[in-house]
């Protein structure tokens, strides 16, 4: 009988229906807690801006909305950036790698758009015409 037959054996339904439900929740809390903290943030610092410019309605109620808009747009870049990147935040050397990182993608993000930009004004938009 191999090793891996004895372990099985030994097992209970109970107790394989326990490891699963640790390993379940183990999983869940990490998912939970990585993906939940920053839609929870991103959230609340939305709603916070808008409540406090509210009171001031008219004269902030642009500003706001440039916050908010600022706030999604670098929540979202640091998605793409960071997607499936293994990094750690453990030590300042990190952070700062990460900060190179996110700083290179927008900078290469804007020269994209200037080039698109660039060329778009550079194409004959009234076609060929013939007399």
């Amino acid at each position: 009988m191999g090793l891996l037959t004895k372990i099985v054996r030994g097992l209970t339904i109970k107790s394989l229906l326990i490891i699963f439900r640790n390993i379940f929740i183990h999983l869940f809390v990490l998912f939970i807690m990585e993906l939940g903290i920053i839609i929870v943030g991103v959230v609340v610092l939305v709603i916070l801006i808008y409540v406090l410019t509210e009171v001031k309605r008219t004269k902030h109620k642009i500003f706001a909305m440039f916050l908010i808009a600022l706030i999604l747009f670098t929540a979202f870049s640091f998605y793409v950036v960071f997607n499936g990147k293994n990094i750690s935040v453990k030590s300042l050397s990190d952070i700062e790698k990460m900060g190179n990182m996110y700083f290179s993608w927008l900078a290469n993000t804007f020269n994209n758009i200037k080039i698109i930009t660039t060329n778009a004004i550079q194409m004959n938009w009234q076609g060929n015409k013939t007399s």
